[in-house]
């Protein structure tokens, strides 16, 4: 009868410094013992059998053990870590596994690993679904070991890998993820009602199906609803890993856009939502069934990349994810800070456009801006143009733990985005001034990303730029009235600062 949640299980990592939380079942009133080494702790379960109780704080250390009591029963387990806990959330490009990344073989290869332990929550969006599928290579630590390093998601891995080598302690990573997900699924839907973001709630409700029937014959026959075969299935390799072309993606978008009864319009087709009592799009779906099985585990803080799937209604994005960020924070009853990922350059890929990606990265950085203990980086350099999965997540990984290292544990180090501050004419030329901008330099093609306006509207005929500390002088280009760096679905990123990390998007009139 004595049981604990699935999250707790042999070569875990528990949070340092921190009061370490651990619940379960038992018989009904019966009093559960807990410890690890001295530190002991106690609590008599509800009636239905409930408990949590709370180990007090402990320092970094490795090789422990915990032992749980009740009555007769006892469970043991062993080499459990104690350092720093992440849960690292998002869509596909958070799920990302190292086995698809580019740097995947040498660094498999390579040998050299941190004592880095990872905890996929298994993908379940409804009620019985892990009786549907064999989810037996989910919901357990592993080790980042050459043999276990492909189930780990390759930014969190990138991402710890680093804080551990500042820091010197065990590093443990909770994936909590699932691709081409709304943030509108990571939340109880109750935090949406009465704010702009209730458009998720009346979407659903509007295009759920009505034939029940046809709906389960249809899940039922789609391969792509078992998630426990994602390393293994051919198609996810080829896309995943190898991408597609464009040209290799047009039939597929046809059959997708077919399937799914809707006309192709190009970049005027809606984005598509598959809503119905099984999908892991439904508001709340994956807070309840993914979630809430891992709280509150005792964190440092979450790592996020998503937002790709809300182009749907991009306006409302920095509402929701702020309520979603609220949500977690009471789910925990803690702020936990959050450090995420502004959307990469993309153009198009199958049935999803980037056409609202510069008003959804808008957005993202207004969150950045107006809720505590909140911060973003950027991914200009690490974009493809048609293909929604760039294959390289070592820059973004690395870029977050600078968010770690600097803002959580309080590094002296240069770790935001350079972030325009104000633009001024010197006699013929502008200068832009930006904040976190030490060390600026430039790309090879300015034109790239950036363009100027005169008063009438028309380009700039010619921008010549360099860089001084934190300013970008465009010479002779006094007579511009409007600066517009990064406002398209797809650009490559031509300003630095000296960590390498690229300048958010802005906009701009002199």
């Amino acid at each position: 009868m004595l049981s604990v949640a699935k999250v707790f299980q042999n070569h875990m990592v528990l949070q340092r410094n921190k009061p370490i939380r651990i619940w379960g079942i038992s018989q009904p009133f019966a009093e559960v013992k807990a410890g690890i080494g001295t530190d002991q702790a106690a609590i008599r379960a509800d009636a239905d059998g409930t408990w949590m109780l709370e180990l007090p704080p402990q320092e970094a250390s490795a090789g422990n053990r915990l032992r749980i009591e009740s009555d007769d029963e006892q469970l043991d387990l062993q080499d459990i870590s104690i350092g720093e806990v992440w849960l690292a959330g998002g869509q596909s490009n958070m799920e990302f596994h190292m086995k698809f990344d580019r740097d995947f073989d040498a660094v498999r290869a390579s040998g050299h690993f941190q004592d880095i332990r990872f905890f996929d929550v298994p993908e379940i969006a409804y009620d019985g679904e892990e009786n549907d599928y064999d989810y037996a290579q989910f919901g357990i630590w592993r080790k980042a070991t050459p043999e276990d390093l492909a189930y780990f998601s390759a930014v969190a891995y990138y991402f710890a890998d680093q804080i551990g080598k500042e820091l010197n302690v065990p590093i443990g990573i909770i994936g909590c993820n699932w691709g081409g997900t709304t943030a509108s699924s990571w939340m109880d839907p109750r935090y949406l009602e009465n704010t702009e973001g209730s458009i998720w709630l009346q979407d659903y409700e509007e295009n759920k199906p009505t034939d029940l029937a046809a709906y389960e014959a249809g899940f039922a026959a789609n391969p792509s609803n078992n998630r426990v075969i994602l390393l293994e299935d051919p198609a996810n390799i080829k896309t995943m890993r190898d991408g597609l072309s464009r040209e290799e993606q047009a039939p597929i978008r046809k059959q997708i856009l077919a399937m799914a009864g809707v006309e192709d319009l190009g970049e005027d087709t809606p984005p598509l939502m598959n809503y119905g009592p099984k999908s892991e799009q439904n508001p709340g779906a994956l807070y309840h069934h993914m979630l809430k099985t891992i709280a509150p585990y005792s964190l440092r803080g979450v790592i996020w990349y998503q937002g790709e799937s809300d182009d749907r209604h991009p306006k409302v994005y920095a509402t929701v994810f702020s309520q979603m960020i609220r949500c977690w924070r009471d789910l925990w009853h803690e702020e936990l800070p959050f450090l995420f990922v502004q959307l990469a350059p993309f153009e198009q890929w199958l049935h999803v456009c980037g056409r609202e990606y510069p008003l959804l990265r808008c957005q993202q950085e207004l969150v950045s801006k107006t809720v505590p203990g909140v911060w973003m980086t950027t991914s200009g350099d690490a974009g493809m143009r048609w293909d929604i999965h760039p294959k390289e997540k070592r820059p973004i990984g690395l870029r977050l733990a600078l968010l770690a290292l600097g803002h959580i544990y309080g590094k002296d180090l240069l770790c935001d985005a350079p972030e325009f501050l104000r633009a001024e004419k010197i006699g013929k030329d502008l200068c832009l001034r930006f904040a976190h901008g030490d060390g600026l330099y430039l790309g090879d093609n300015l034109k790239e990303a950036l363009e100027l306006l005169n008063q009438e509207g028309n380009p700039v005929a010619s921008i010549e730029a360099v860089s001084d500390k934190d300013t970008l002088i465009l010479r002779g280009c006094s007579n511009a009235a409007t600066i517009r760096y990064a406002q398209m679905p797809f650009y490559r990123a031509q300003i630095f600062n000296a960590a390498g990390i690229p300048a958010k998007p802005f906009e701009a009139f002199v």
